[in-house]
């Protein structure tokens, strides 16, 4: 059976394969309070081979700009909404934004 694919978008300032092999490493130790080890934990036959890391972006000139990058893949991707990421990113931070697909009916 395959597995489904559901994807996650982070950012950091630290070296890819450090963030890479924290996420490998909070797999091993099954902390679930980690969005990509929760799924990982949560799925039968999943295993850290399953993970693949992709890098969308890097040399960004400032914090913010990573930060906006960050968060146009969270869109672009819907991982807010078929994927693993809590929320939009920087985004979230503004109330215009919306979050939930179900929320869009209220606001128009």
């Amino acid at each position: 059976m395959r597995q489904r694919q559901l994807y996650y978008v982070g950012q950091t300032n630290s070296k890819f394969r450090f963030r890479f092999n924290n996420h490998k490493k909070t797999i091993q130790d099954k902390s679930v309070n980690f969005p990509v080890a929760k799924h990982f934990c949560g799925e039968p036959n999943h295993s850290i081979s399953n993970l693949k890391c992709i890098l969308l972006g890097s040399n960004y000139q400032s914090v913010n700009e990573r930060l906006k990058s960050e968060s146009k893949w969270v869109v672009k991707l819907s991982t807010h909404i078929r994927g693993l990421n809590k929320d939009l990113g920087i985004l979230s931070d503004f109330p215009f934004v919306i979050n939930n697909p179900s929320q869009a009916a209220k606001v128009n």
